[in-house]
């Protein structure tokens, strides 16, 4: 009976939890690597922006 149940788990774990914890992870990196990348082009064009103005 706990083989049985130990076998379950291992199967939900191995089959289903790791791959949408593997997923939320590489989103998450994306995400922050999109985020990152697009800060400091705003920056830089406001910055330029400011000099022409000022």
């Amino acid at each position: 009976m706990l083989n049985d149940i130990l076998f379950v788990t291992f199967i939900f774990v191995t089959r289903i939890g790791l791959p949408i914890v593997a997923t939320f992870i590489v989103g998450v990196l994306i995400e922050r690597a999109l985020q990152h990348g697009a800060r400091p082009q705003a920056k830089r064009a406001w910055k330029l922006t400011e000099r022409h103005a000022g």
